[in-house]
């Protein structure tokens, strides 16, 4: 763990240090030198905060067993060359503030990269709140909801929470979202093909594998089936049901 009151990583600073296998990069550090973790075969992980302006060339070089990098970019970020050269294990690359402007290469690697949709240098983005979907199995609550509830990520974890605004059931014309998880059942009707269309373009709706833990995407809308909706942010879903 480095300290707060540490500036610069300076060059070569860990270079050959094999036995690091975890390192925290405080908000304080606003230089990364060359080579500074070359070698460091140990790693498995760093994330790189967005106050640090300049990584210097090779600067995570030759660490094999680097799996995962989160690199948060910020305005007039300057980076060298080969950064990751040699890193060819590097399964998961986060952006969480958007792709950095230049290109930069993860080795060998081919990780999965979250960011915005897209591609970033010949990588095919991901989605970065979908990430959670792509990437976490969530534990299926030991308490089963009611109609008019929605799974909500609390203090406690995962609870069943009443639908605010006053909704009786979920089966309606319309109901509100939380952001997360929100468990939800179509109405009785068959919507219209547009509706349908409109809805899937908006949200992402999964069913739940519970004997796998696993949310996966649909691309058709039942009636009256219930569908597991992830919201980015608190919102009111609306329906057209066919006459």
């Amino acid at each position: 763990t480095i300290g707060i009151s540490v500036t610069t990583i300076d060059y070569s600073a860990f270079s050959g240090c094999t036995g690091l296998t975890t390192v925290t990069i405080p908000d304080s550090i606003r230089t990364i030198g060359g080579s500074a973790f070359q070698g460091c075969t140990g790693l498995t992980s760093v994330m790189i905060p967005d106050n640090v302006k300049n990584i210097g060339g090779n600067a995570f070089g030759g660490c094999s067993n680097l799996l995962k990098v989160t690199l948060a970019v910020s305005p007039n970020q300057s980076f060298g060359a080969g950064i990751f050269t040699g890193c060819n294990n590097i399964t998961r690359v986060d952006f969480p503030n958007g792709v950095p402007a230049v290109n930069i290469n993860f080795g060998t690697s081919s990780p999965k990269v979250y960011a915005s949709n897209g591609y970033y240098n010949g990588y095919q983005l991901i989605n970065s709140e979908v990430a959670e979907i792509d990437e976490k199995k969530l534990t299926a609550p030991t308490v089963a909801g009611k109609i008019g509830q929605v799974l909500m990520v609390t203090a406690n974890g995962y609870e069943w929470k009443n639908i605010p605004g006053g909704y009786s059931s979920a089966i309606a014309d319309n109901f509100q979202l939380q952001p997360g998880w929100n468990l939800v059942s179509l109405p009785d009707a068959e919507l219209t093909d547009s509706c349908k269309n409109e809805l899937l373009k908006a949200y992402d709706f999964f069913t739940f594998n519970a004997q796998n833990a696993t949310y996966t995407r649909v691309n058709e809308l039942l009636p009256r089936t219930a569908y597991w909706v992830f919201a980015r942010k608190k919102c009111t879903v609306h329906f057209t049901v066919v006459e």
